[in-house]
Order: structure tokens, then C-alpha cells, then sequence
């Protein structure tokens, strides 16, 4: 009888499904496959558009070495994701198997896989004519070369997985999350998979560095299907990404994508990510979608209404009592909410209440949402708030001082839940600098230091220009400059 796999890593491409598959393969009790994209159940794929398709039975049965402790059998075929066969193809043989989907960032994941097909010397066109073509072939009907804009439409394909598996045996990683925490995340992988493994041992797998092809020769071995074949079937995979990255690539730095074709894929996959967060129920923090509208209390105060997707920011301070605050709650019935507490502020206005004050009154206002705490300038002052505050709220540190954006690191790493949120307060930056007498030129400095590390650690940075309290107009002056 035939005995088939019964994990499948079906995508997204370029969301790292290689390093998830290098990790189960060094897991006990787990047999993954010799080759890691065989394609055996992509059968719209063909062989052009990838580097490997196994068709015979036989042959992508002997792939899987299994041992009789094997509990789990898997492979890793990114394509089976936007094929709209292959789920229904998996089903037939392994109706209980278990799916693992990483989704990256649509935009992203599109620049990315652009550049696979430059290094093999398959794609000539810039990056910016490519997507232009691609986007004209879209209105007529037409795909896209390599699947580069229809691999990132991730609603439909999710939810067929969904439906065929049921949501019990179908796990969703996000790449960003994944990346930044593999060791956490693998442990999640290990208890979908029924796997008692824990990783004392964990080394952090490099996620492919960004490099083009040495010469021409290094693009057609990097093309060469039968050769990737015949190296995977002898070589570990060590071995093969050390030749692949240090002989066969230059590693160099990422070009930026341009914003204008940065805005063309954002319009192109905004709807569809709306539709996927519904399908799965979670807000994605892809930073091109993510986008928080927060409006002023004043707003309510004086019966303006907002629209039912803003968040209204509450500043505590300019709350004279907790009666006031009551008030204001009780006219939002629809809208998330941002609280903002200010504490040990070094200009007015101030607030008249401590945090142990308004706990029970966001325990018991389930719309509550973020809650901004000022001067926060390492992780010991968040200590309370995280011990005091429901798991539900995102507490959001307030960045107003250079020390604070030196201990970024360790004061974003204690937050939790998935989406990472700091706020930036210019002004109060702007006069503890002073205070410190430190150079003027040092402050936008420290703001492309904060927005730097915000970008390359998925962290929403929310900022606050233009609110000035002071009397000394020259400083005022400096500022505005």
C-alpha cells in the first residue's frame, strides 16, 4: 500500500518555505522529502515556470526515506498554493494531512520573486517595465510572467485549503513573524504536527541573502533544472546553499523598489488583502496595508461624527475627570479606541489619575484597544502596565527622548501580541535634546535611527509633528527649521 506524505508546506513562494523545510527535516519522528519542491500535485505548472516537476508516481514516492518512527511525511512545493487543482489533488490521497501557508506581504513577495528570475538571467526587463507589462497583460486577461502578480492573490487560495482541509489542519504562519522568531515559531509548527521535539539546540537559519548572479555562467547552472535535481539528491543542503551563496552569487544590498510602483502593487492587492484578513480572521501588520486612521476626541466632544473604521484617540490629559472620560466612551459605540496617558510629563497639560484608576474602566470597555504610556525609556517601565493591563490591549510606548530610542530594542521586545505599535512625539524629542545639550543636527539622526529599526523589525512606528507647547520662540523656531 502506498504510503503518502501527509504534511504539505504549499507556499507562498518566496515566504520562506525553504528554511521551515530545512528545520522539520532535522526532526526527529519527521521524514521530509530527499528534493524539497517536487510540484508532483502542481498540475498547471509546467516545467518552464519552475525548476523541478516530478510526474511519475513511483519517482516522487521514493523521495520520502521514511523510518518506521516517521509520524510525519512532508514536503514543500510553493506552487500547490495558487494552483487550484492541487488541493483538491492532496485531498484525494492524504485527506487528513496537515498544510502549513507563510504568507508574505503581497508587494514584497512580488519584488522578490522578480529577482529570482533576474539571477537566472530569465527576466531582462527592469523591475518597473516588468510590472507595467504584467498589469496591462492583467486587464486583458492575460497572467503575468512567472505567476510574478497572481501568486500574491492569497484570498482564494487560502480559503480553498480552508474549505478542502477544514481550519483544524490548516496552520498559518506570517513570514515577518517567522523570520524574526523561528525558534517560537517552529515550536508552534512542532505542536500543529503532534511533534514532542524542543529545540535546546536551535541555530537560526540564515534566510536567503540578497545577491545576483557572478557571471553568466553562474545564471545558467543557477537555471539548470536537471542539475538543482541531481545536486539535491547528493549534496546536504548545507552544502548547496554554501556553493549557491558564496560561488555562484554576489551578495550586495537589495535595490529600493520606487515608490510609484510601490502605489501600482498596493492598488492591485488591496482589496484581495481585505478579503484574505475576513477569510482568516486576523489584520495582517503588512506595513503597504496597514493603516491607522486615529481621530481626536474633540471630534466627539463636539458631535462630529467619524467613520466607523477610524480609531479615536482619547489624550487623557485633556480629560478633567474620570466622569469626563466616562462621557466620551459612552458616545463611541462602534470605533476602536487609543488611549494616551500621560505621565511625568515636563510641559502642561497633565493628567489627574493614575493607571490602577482606569483599569477597571478598560476591563469592563471591550472597544478599548491600544493604550499609549509616555516617557518610556526602557523595558522596566512597562513592567506595570504589562502585569496590570487585559492581554487584549496593545500598549504602545511613547519614544520622546534619545534614550528611549537607544533601548528600542529591548522595549519593543517585551511588548506582546502581533502587532508591535511605539509612537514618536517630535517635539518632546526635540527638547530633551536641548535639555541634554546635544547637538541640533543629532536629532534627525535619531529619528532615521528609530524609523530604521521600526522598518527592518516589522514595528509600526505611529508619529506625532507639530504640537508645540513652548513660550521661547526661538526653540520653537529650531524646531519648525
Amino acid at each position: 500500500m502506498d504510503k503518502w506524505p501527509n504534511l504539505f508546506i504549499v507556499g507562498a513562494s518566496k515566504s520562506a518555505t525553504g528554511t521551515l523545510y530545512v528545520h522539520l527535516s532535522k526532526v526527529p519522528g519527521i521524514c521530509m522529502s530527499t528534493i524539497k519542491e517536487p510540484n508532483y500535485f502542481s498540475v498547471k505548472v509546467h516545467p518552464g515556470d519552475v525548476e523541478l516537476v516530478i510526474r511519475d508516481k513511483k519517482q516522487y514516492l521514493s523521495l520520502f526515506n521514511i523510518d518506521k518512527d516517521d509520524k510525519i511525511i512532508g514536503e514543500a512545493s510553493p506552487e500547490y498554493l495558487a494552483d487550484t487543482e492541487a488541493p483538491k489533488l492532496i485531498h484525494q490521497v492524504s485527506p487528513n494531512a496537515k498544510i502549513i501557508i507563510i504568507l508574505r506581504d503581497p508587494v514584497e513577495r512580488a519584488y522578490s520573486h522578480y529577482f529570482t528570475f533576474v539571477r537566472q538571467g530569465r527576466i531582462k526587463n527592469s523591475f518597473h517595465d516588468e510590472l507595467q507589462l504584467a498589469l496591462k497583460n492583467k486587464k486583458n486577461g492575460i497572467k503575468s510572467n512567472f505567476g510574478l502578480l497572481e501568486s500574491g492573490l492569497y484570498s482564494e487560495q487560502v480559503k480553498r485549503y480552508l474549505e478542502i482541509f477544514g481550519p483544524e489542519n490548516v496552520k498559518i504562519l506570517i513570514f515577518d513573524e517567522f523570520i524574526k522568531n523561528q525558534k517560537l515559531t517552529l515550536q508552534e509548527v512542532l505542536d500543529f504536527l503532534g511533534i514532542n521535539h524542543s529545540f535546546d539546540d536551535f541555530k537560526v537559519d540564515q534566510y536567503n541573502k540578497f545577491g545576483m548572479a557572478r557571471s553568466p555562467l553562474a545564471q545558467k547552472i543557477l537555471r539548470n533544472r536537471k542539475m538543482k535535481y541531481m545536486l539535491e539528491k547528493i549534496l546536504p543542503q548545507s552544502i548547496r546553499k554554501f556553493g549557491r551563496d558564496k560561488i555562484l552569487l554576489k551578495q550586495e544590498n537589495k535595490p529600493k523598489m520606487n515608490e510609484e510602483d510601490r502605489t501600482s502593487l498596493v492598488n492591485f492587492y488591496k482589496a484581495d488583502v481585505e478579503k484574505l484578513q475576513n477569510i482568516i480572521g486576523q489584520r495582517l501588520p503588512w506595513k503597504n496595508f496597514y493603516k491607522m486612521r486615529i481621530m481626536s476626541q474633540n471630534l466627539v466632544t463636539c458631535g462630529i461624527p467619524i467613520p466607523d473604521d477610524a480609531i479615536l484617540r482619547i489624550n487623557l490629559a485633556w480629560c478633567d475627570s474620570l466622569e469626563e472620560l466616562n462621557s466620551i466612551l459612552k458616545r463611541c459605540t462602534k470605533n476602536s479606541i487609543f488611549l494616551d496617558l500621560p505621565l511625568g510629563r515636563i510641559k502642561p497639560p497633565s493628567n489627574n489619575y493614575s493607571l490602577e484608576d482606569l483599569v477597571p474602566i478598560i476591563r469592563s470597555n471591550k472597544l478599548i484597544k491600544y493604550l499609549a504610556v509616555s516617557n518610556v525609556e526602557s523595558a522596566s517601565d512597562l513592567k506595570k502596565f504589562i502585569e496590570l493591563l487585559p492581554k487584549r490591549i496593545i500598549i504602545v510606548p511613547k519614544i520622546e527622548s534619545p534614550k528611549a530610542i537607544s533601548n528600542i530594542d529591548e522595549i519593543t521586545n517585551v511588548l506582546k501580541g502581533e502587532e508591535k505599535i511605539v509612537m514618536l512625539d517630535h517635539d518632546d524629542l526635540f527638547t530633551k535634546l536641548k535639555k541634554n545639550k546635544e547637538s541640533e543636527s543629532k536629532f534627525k539622526e535619531y529619528i532615521q535611527n528609530l524609523i530604521d529599526y521600526c522598518n527592518k523589525n516589522n514595528v509600526i512606528l505611529l508619529r506625532t509633528i507639530g504640537v508645540i507647547f513652548s513660550d521661547e520662540e526661538k526653540r520653537v523656531s529650531q524646531y519648525i527649521k
